[in-house]
């Protein structure tokens, strides 16, 4: 998404696509072409061409709502099916997964709320800038976010002032709110035979933030849920942060919080308790929707990224059992497992084994080396990325290296191989004959080699594929190059006549040496290349190239541009043997 298109009020965003409203800037009149896109899949991906200032789209009925200046027109894909000519211009609107579409106009704010065949005001709202706008799904409730910058002297005053207007279709009635972000909910609790309805709306004042989580629409058979009001915690550097969401996860009944600076919270709905805190974007986060995919929830920061946040099912299972100290029964777990899937089973008895010795191993004692090795040893057959994790960590170091490193590199963990091999021989053949080793750990090994091991290697590298090991060879020769020496290094490249090599790498060092060997042979690489200007450059700059081994090369050379050899006789007095030359 384009960054310039993602600012307030120029974005909305549904579980099922990120869309973009922003007018275009021309002339009032003009229109931009647009296009819908679903983000749940290429299966699933619709794209249309649409002119209109504003685009909102209601997947489950495959139905595109459009407004361009005041007029409202509703389109199911294959037709259109309803037109409204609204007072004022739209600056606010919302779609919901069913039938309803929320508007807020222009002049006066006016809310309206109808279903896709009856549009009809509902309250009126005062002018401020709008960031959110929702309902229920049975259209009963709603309410507006509106923010603005804070003129109060208060000491409690913060300095974007945050109003919510909770609004009772079927009553009438609006209640102010101090907020920044809300959201319904409905919350299943054991033993209560309906659901309870929910508003949770969060603040941020000067002197703290709070979450709120209250009920609605309560029913007399109900017992009453108590009212919860939660300190949110805020960085002591995010002075400025404050509140832009809060979404629901339905399936696990935890509330997101989505803070401007890029921070989420995660909250139980019915205890209130925090779960999780963590910052997931640098970048100021705009909008956000629950995704049903994921169980969790995206939103889009200002560079246009979106980004997904979801609880890991997993992990609140293993939570779960901590808290109520279950112990599974393990044994009968297993034995069940392998009577329905053996395949699996195995897995699962090796997860086991795994969870069982690395407890047992914690304390790292050289006693402990053959259950180390086993214990490697099940992971890189079973496991690779177990084991490499636990290679990674160094939980283990008394094992027998030489077995592990062989296992290491036929399991394809190259870089734990090469981590454990002595032998030369062993070392060579992994790096050469390898494509998949990450081209700045492959320069960083060769620091731990001898200066005979890297030039064999490096030359064994170019002899099996030049094309394939060219780069990272240069990288590490550059790198190295007082080590190694650079003599040996243009012996090297000139035995395989790779003078692209032997330019590339002679151009990282030449300015930092005096030798009139290297500089001569920088001059005759990039002739060689063809990098006439870097030619040209170079003779009129260097001072330490042996001029009359430099002009005889050229002359040799037969450059079609003899202005290389002009600047060298002219340099250096051998005017009158370019005469003779020439």
């Amino acid at each position: 998404m384009d960054p310039s298109e993602v600012t307030i009020g120029s974005i909305t965003l549904f579980e099922h696509l990120p869309r973009s409203n922003r007018r275009a800037l021309a002339s009032p009149m003009a229109l931009r072409s647009r296009s819908t896109l679903s983000v749940c899949g290429s299966q699933n991906q619709m794209r249309r061409p649409i002119t209109a200032d504003s685009a909102i789209k209601i997947p489950v009925r495959k139905i595109i709502a459009l407004t361009s200046g005041r007029q409202l027109q509703i389109f199911r894909i294959e037709a259109k099916v309803k037109a409204h000519v609204i007072r004022d211009d739209v600056v606010f609107w919302k779609g919901s997964s069913n039938t309803l579409i929320g508007l807020v106009t222009g002049t006066a704010h006016q809310g309206r709320l109808g279903t896709l065949a009856d549009l009809r005001p509902s309250s009126d709202l005062d002018r401020a800038q709008i960031i959110n706008y929702r309902f229920t799904v049975d259209g009963k409730w709603l309410f507006l976010v509106e923010i603005s910058n804070n003129t109060s002297t208060a000491p409690d005053a913060f300095r974007v002032k945050g109003n919510i207007q909770l609004y009772s279709v079927e009553r009438g009635i609006s209640q102010p709110i101090v907020g920044h972000a809300g959201t319904f909910a409905e919350l299943e609790v054991a033993d209560v035979a309906q659901s309870y309805k929910l508003f949770t709306f969060a603040n941020r004042t000067a002197t703290g933030a709070k979450l709120h989580i209250v009920e609605i629409d309560h029913t007399a058979a109900s017992p009453v849920l108590a009212k919860k009001a939660v300190d949110v915690f805020f960085h002591p550097d995010a002075t400025s942060d404050f509140p832009v969401a809060t979404q629901i996860c339905k399936r696990y009944g935890i509330v997101y919080l989505v803070t401007k600076c890029g921070f989420i919270h995660r909250w139980d709905l019915e205890t209130g308790a925090c779960i999780y805190m963590n910052r997931v974007s640098g970048n100021t986060v705009f909008v956000t929707s629950e995704y049903e995919a994921t169980r969790g929830i995206i939103g889009i920061n200002r560079k246009g990224q979106v980004l997904p946040a979801t609880a890991d099912k997993n992990a609140l299972i293993v939570l779960y059992a901590k808290k109520v100290n279950y112990t599974p029964d393990y044994p009968a777990l297993l034995q069940h497992i392998v009577r329905v899937n053996p395949e699996q089973g195995a897995q699962f008895a090796s997860s086991l084994a795994t969870s069982f010795l690395l407890d047992a191993l914690k304390d790292n004692k050289p006693d402990q080396a053959h259950f180390q090795t086993r214990l490697l040893e099940t992971n890189l057959v079973h496991a690779p990325q177990v084991a490499d994790a636990i290679l990674g960590n160094q939980m283990c170091t008394h094992y027998d290296r030489p077995r592990i490193a062989n296992l290491c590199e036929k399991a394809g963990l190259l870089q734990r191989a090469l981590d454990h091999y002595e032998d030369p021989a062993d070392i060579k053949r992994d790096i050469v004959q390898s494509s998949t080793l990450d081209q700045e750990w492959l320069v960083n090994y060769f620091g731990k080699l001898t200066v005979e091991q890297s030039l064999d290697i490096m030359r064994e590298m170019l002899r099996v594929n030049i094309r394939q090991h060219l780069q990272v060879v240069i990288k590490i020769a550059t790198k190295y190059s007082d080590l190694l020496g650079p003599v040996k290094l243009m012996e090297m490249f000139e035995q395989f006549k790779t003078y692209e090599g032997l330019y590339y790498y002679l151009g990282a060092v030449v300015n930092l040496s005096t030798d009139p060997e290297v500089h001569f042979k920088y001059i005759q690489a990039a002739t060689r290349t063809g990098q006439i200007r870097e030619v040209e450059r170079f003779c009129r700059e260097s001072n330490y190239y042996n001029a009359e081994k430099v002009k005889n090369f050229l002359k040799e050379a037969k450059l079609t541009d003899q202005l290389p050899l002009i600047i060298v006789c002219d340099r250096f007095d051998f005017v009158h043997d370019l005469v003779l030359y020439l």
